[in-house]
């Protein structure tokens, strides 16, 4: 006889596994995460201070950054935080806002989608970032994808200065 909550399987050797769309939920609810600001425990201060509105603050999730790039794992082990606990990380003024986000739709989504033409941009801020999964992705597609109009249209305007 069964009792409540308690259930024999037949074969106690199988396994069971329970999801929805495993990769859009979970890539969903992680997303959610970079607009709700409850369990943030670290700031992300992006984009130069000569922007008309200044840099933009991000209030992110330390275990998400430690996890998805070596570089912020040790930066937020010795790094200092404020009297709350939060930490506030300046990232390099040549890091675009648009091209952080990209990154940050990457690091707790798991993929992105970009214009072509934002590749580079792309790259080199998963570089700063130390996101190397996704910088690989980047350069492996810049390299599949160089030819003579997407090396033109990179140097003409250091060309043409």
């Amino acid at each position: 006889p069964l009792r409540p909550g308690h259930i024999t399987p037949r074969n106690p050797q199988r396994r069971a596994s329970f999801c929805t769309s495993p990769h859009a939920a979970f890539a969903s609810n992680f997303l959610s995460m970079t607009s709700d600001d409850t369990y943030s425990d670290v700031n992300f201060v992006v984009g130069s201070s000569t922007l008309e509105h200044g840099p933009a603050t991000y209030n992110l999730h330390r275990c998400v950054w430690s996890c998805r790039s070596a570089k912020f794992k040790q930066l937020l082990q010795t790094g200092t935080c404020d009297a709350h606990g939060i930490y506030t990380i300046r990232l390099n003024e040549h890091i675009g806002i648009l091209s952080f986000e990209k990154c940050l739709e990457f690091v707790y989504g798991g993929a992105v989608e970009i214009r072509s033409a934002d590749v580079l941009d792309l790259l080199y801020t998963a570089t700063e970032l130390g996101v190397t999964v996704l910088r690989q992705q980047c350069l492996e597609y810049a390299l599949r994808n160089i030819n003579d109009d997407t090396v033109n249209s990179l140097f003409w305007p250091v060309v043409h200065d």
